[in-house]
C-alpha cells in the first residue's frame, strides 16, 4: 500500500474480520485501476461480476462495476463507485453481522 490511502480495519473476537482499502480520486497512491489489474494477475478473473446503480440510480451514466475474488471462505470485493476494495471472511462477516446473544434494546 502507498500512503494516502485510506484503510480501516475490523476486528472481531481478537481476529482481523474485514480490510476495507479506499482509493479514491482523493488519495496520492495506486489507482483502482492498478489494485484490480494486480488483483487479476494474481488470481485470475473475478468469479462475481456486477454493477450497481449510482447513488441517483442511473447505471448507464456511471457505470458501477463490482468485483469478487472469492477462495475457501475468504474473498476481496473491489467497487468502483466507491474506488476501494474489502477483503474479509463470509464466516467472519455472518457473525458480524449477528445481533449480540441476549442483548436488548
Amino acid at each position: 500500500m502507498d500512503s494516502g490511502e485510506y484503510l480501516n480495519i475490523t476486528i472481531l473476537d481478537q481476529r482481523v474480520a474485514q480490510i476495507y482499502v479506499s482509493t479514491d480520486g482523493r488519495t496520492q497512491g495506486n489507482t483502482y485501476n492498478s489494485y484490480v489489474l494486480a488483483l487479476a494477475k494474481e488470481y485470475g478473473s473475478p468469479n462475481k461480476l456486477g454493477t450497481r446503480p449510482n447513488r441517483n440510480g442511473l447505471v448507464s451514466e456511471f457505470p458501477g462495476e463490482r468485483l469478487r475474488w472469492s477462495k475457501d471462505g475468504q474473498y476481496i470485493k473491489a467497487s468502483a463507485i466507491e474506488h476501494a476494495f474489502t477483503i474479509g471472511s463470509d464466516s467472519l462477516d455472518a457473525e458480524m453481522d449477528e445481533p449480540e446473544k441476549g442483548q436488548h434494546i
